[in-house]
């Protein structure tokens, strides 16, 4: 935000710069030597006040001799300096004491080596004229342009004024012509001189050579058009000799055409045209429209003179398309270069014939690369390195020449073997989860094809596999809370046999509890006690605990333990009846804390306490005496009412039996009962015994006692 806001700022200040510039109208021209050469059109003075014209009013300076312009009126309202002053100025208004300064300053220049193209017309024959061209980049009508010349033993100098350096502007190109070239005195170094006001530069030309044609006695042909093309226009020049031009009538100009055999050429204008040009030169102009044009070409000036030199004509042939070599298919790519990363590779790009010369290029996206021709392979032969950034980029080889109007072109895709980056979907490699919450991270393998990513996570040092993703480039997980607060996952790639992965730490948001080691969240101490309470985080690993005290709305730190589970703090009296302290807990980026509320105990507070302790004390001593007693007597009164339970019990089955034998011997001698009493008696004796079992052994007893 803040490099926004100066950013703007600065916009700010430039465009008010400017608006104030222009709205006083400050000048931005410039004179180049001295001011009173200067013929610009600034029409404003240093304070933005208007000109008036120099011929507007009867003043001193109205005699044209005073400016660099034609006349008067030509410098119009402009700043000039009539009077040779040091400062460019203007009148302001119909009075000879209205003026002001323009602030026009000297042209700061930019010094360049090459401003435009200086070249030399070819041939540079020797005795004929020599043509320099001079183009600038830019220019303007008030540039400044000189052509010197040096034999590099003298100092370079101005070309001196003579009937035979000619120079003249046309079309935006400077032209110096020089005629009647000799031997030494011309064959120098030319160069010039150019400024225009922003841009200065000093441009040299080659030591000009001048070819010797006088051996010929015919004369000399050149090859003016330097490519030649189908259905394109050649042009041959031919310069006849001194004699031939001496002596017209005595030589003939016959073009020729030498294949098989040598052919005069008859002039048509559909195939052969010739013109004569200035500078003593006859053109021939070839329409190039099949092979049958192509073939050696000179002059024939009759027996007395022969034939001049020949040159060759031919269209060019063209090279053969471009293949490339050793390419590869995968499933992810077909015909394909294929490497690693870091490989230092070499790709062959097929292709033969052509006339020279022939151009090979070859790239990798926009890089260039530099392919070679050796004799023993069938192509150019380029040598790089493969980085990952050439993954699935355009390979290209190009074959031109001039035979062609277009270059011919094969591509093909460069694939490089390598793991693909990770990423997750998340900031960063760390994820924070809550109790009960539920998340889903996705593993991308990044600017790579399809491959086996795989989630692992680390439990007690052993990798355990959660999820599996088969030939994708993303492999989702749900991630939930876990036992422990800190688990370690990694996102795995296993790709043309290598592995990569990379580990994201999971973080289970769960602030410990917080416990003190005192009852409650209240601490009573005296003046001049001092004690000590620990703050524990309960169920917790080690973490960030810290005593803070809130004194005056402010909260203060008194101490800080630093990865651990507890801390202790000293707490003393203090002048406040009454002070507030917090346990506070850092884990996990949570905050958590509990309060601790101190009073600070007064005379009165404490004899109070005293006394409630002094009563507390006797209630302990007499329930340490009583106490044994009670429980003494309790238990001899169980003891006593289990004996009288267990005698009287046994005084009841004596009762019992001593009636029954009774029975039984008052029955013995009843011979014709006999039976019928053994009935009874068994009756009897599983009544009795049931009677037992039940404690109802009286009401047994009377049931018999009433049996006939």
């Amino acid at each position: 935000m803040a490099h926004t806001m100066g950013g703007l700022f600065g916009t700010f200040l430039i465009i008010l710069s400017t608006c104030i510039l222009l709205g006083r109208g400050i000048p931005l021209d410039c004179y180049r030597t001295t001011p009173s050469r200067y013929d610009g059109h600034q029409q404003t003075t240093i304070n933005g006040d208007a000109c008036v014209r120099w011929d507007s009013f009867d003043n001193d300076f109205r005699l044209a001799s005073n400016f660099p312009d034609a006349t008067v009126a030509d410098a119009a309202n402009y700043c000039r300096n009539p009077d040779k002053d040091e400062n460019l100025w203007c009148f302001t208004g119909k009075m000879s004491t209205s003026w002001n300064i323009c602030g026009i300053k000297k042209c700061e220049y930019v010094n360049v080596d090459q401003c435009g193209r200086l070249s030399i017309e070819q041939p540079t024959i020797l005795g004929r004229n020599v043509l320099f061209t001079f183009t600038p980049d830019t220019s303007n009508s008030n540039a400044i342009l000189e052509w010197q010349r040096t034999n590099k033993i003298n100092p370079w100098a101005t070309l001196p004024v003579k009937y035979k350096f000619t120079q003249y502007f046309q079309d935006g190109t400077y032209y110096l012509l020089l005629t009647d070239t000799v031997r030494y005195d011309d064959e120098v170094y030319y160069r010039i001189y150019y400024d225009n006001k922003s841009v200065r530069c000093l441009m040299e030309t080659p030591e000009l050579v001048l070819k010797d044609i006088s051996s010929n006695p015919c004369g000399f042909v050149y090859l003016r058009t330097k490519k030649v093309k189908v259905n394109d226009m050649v042009e041959l020049e031919y310069y006849p000799s001194k004699n031939a031009m001496r002596y017209p009538d005595r030589f003939l100009r016959q073009w020729t055409q030498f294949t098989n055999h040598t052919i005069p050429i008859q002039l048509k204008e559909d195939t052969y045209m010739e013109t004569q040009e200035p500078n003593d030169k006859y053109v021939l102009t070839i329409n190039m429209s099949s092979y049958q044009m192509n073939g050696l070409y000179k002059v024939y000036c009759g027996t007395e003179a022969s034939y001049s030199n020949a040159v060759r004509v031919a269209l060019p042939d063209p090279p053969s398309s471009p293949l490339f070599e050793g390419l590869q298919d995968i499933d992810d790519c077909k015909g394909c270069i294929v490497g690693e990363d870091g490989d230092h590779f070499s790709v062959l790009c097929k292709t033969s014939g052509g006339t020279e010369p022939v151009i090979v290029t070859v790239s990798i996206g926009n890089e260039p690369l530099s392919p070679q021709r050796y004799d023993v392979t069938p192509g150019y032969i380029a040598f790089f390195y493969l980085r990952k950034r050439h993954h699935m980029e355009v390979l290209t080889c190009s074959v031109m020449n001039d035979a062609l109007t277009s270059p011919l072109i094969v591509t093909t895709r460069v694939y490089i073997k390598h793991a693909p980056e990770i990423e997750f979907n998340i900031s960063g490699s760390e994820l924070n989860i809550s109790k009960g919450e539920q998340t889903f991270v996705k593993c991308s393998a990044k600017s790579a094809p399809a491959s086996n990513i795989s989630w692992i996570e680390s439990i007690d040092g052993r990798n355990i596999t959660k999820k599996q993703c088969h030939m994708t480039t993303n492999c989702v997980i749900a991630i939930v809370e876990h036992l422990v607060p800190q688990r370690h996952l990694f996102c795995q790639t296993h790709y043309l046999h290598k592995t990569d992965r990379k580990k994201l730490t999971i973080y289970i948001l769960d602030a410990p509890e917080i416990e003190f080691n005192i009852s409650g969240s209240e601490l009573n101490i005296s003046k001049g006690e001092q004690t000590f309470v620990k703050c524990s985080a309960k169920s917790a690993l080690a973490l960030d605990i810290s005593w803070i005290e809130r004194i005056d709305g402010r909260d203060i730190k008194k101490k800080q333990c630093h990865m651990t589970t507890y801390c202790v703090i000293a707490i003393d009296a203090h002048l406040v009846p009454q002070r507030h302290l917090f346990c506070q807990t850092h884990y996990l980026h949570k905050i958590d804390r509990k309060d601790l509320t101190v009073y600070i105990l007064g005379e009165d507070d404490q004899l109070s306490k005293d006394q409630e302790d002094s009563v507390s004390g006797v209630k302990l001593i007499f329930w340490i005496i009583v106490g044994p007693c009670i429980a003494i007597v309790a238990v001899v009164s169980i003891v006593v009412i289990i004996v009288c339970l267990v005698v009287r019990n046994k005084q009841r089955k004596a009762r019992a039996q001593q009636e029954t034998n009774r029975v039984i011997y008052s029955t013995s001698d009843d011979g014709d009962s006999r039976g019928e009493l053994d009935v009874k008696n068994q009756e009897y004796a599983q009544l009795r015994n049931a009677a037992h079992a039940s404690g109802q052994s009286e009401t047994v007893y009377s049931q018999l006692q009433l049996t006939p």
